[in-house]
């Protein structure tokens, strides 16, 4: 199911932020649907915990007090329902088919993971969550994205759109 999930091999970031990284992801996979409701959110966030917890690699966070705090989930609780807020208010939560971490296969064989596929009768909408934007990784994040736009658009002969999520900063911006 979740092998190996969402760790990059070239990335450079401190240890801790790609366990933070991959938390978060847990989080909207276990996301029942992306609306603003403290119920869900809540079950999200004991699910995405219980399983992750399990990892061994996890244990040396706690001695930091500002990431235990946010994984004791006192700041992800508050910053996820912003940015569910934001996907509703875009009317993403009208999506007829959520895709989550939809694996997708290029030409060449390549395997993509998309973390959010929303599906409407029109078009696609893709999501896609990132810890922080950084400035040297804004351009790559686009690409990224513009990769799975294509992917998509060449499986599903839809129009797509794109958007990345950047939870510290609770944005949601439109890749162009």
């Amino acid at each position: 199911m979740l092998k190996k999930y969402f760790l990059q091999e070239n990335t450079k970031a401190p240890k801790k932020y790609i366990l933070l990284g991959d938390f978060l992801h847990l989080i909207l996979y276990f996301l029942p649907q992306l609306k603003p409701d403290q119920s869900s959110l809540d079950q999200a966030l004991e699910k995405a915990w219980a399983f992750f917890a399990q990892k061994q690699s996890l244990l040396y966070l706690h001695k930091e007090k500002n990431i235990q705090d946010l994984i004791q989930h006192k700041q992800i609780r508050e910053k996820f329902y912003i940015i569910l807020t934001l996907l509703q208010e875009k009317n993403f939560t009208a999506c007829t088919k959520e895709l989550k971490e939809q694996e997708v296969i290029d030409a060449r064989g390549n395997i993509y993971r998309i973390d959010r596929v929303l599906v409407f009768p029109e078009k696609l909408v893709i999501l896609d969550l990132k810890l922080s934007k950084q400035e040297d990784s804004e351009e790559n994040h686009k690409k990224q994205l513009k990769v799975y736009q294509q992917l998509l658009q060449n499986i599903f002969k839809k129009e797509t759109e794109a958007y990345l999520i950047y939870f510290e900063e609770e944005e949601l911006r439109p890749v162009l």
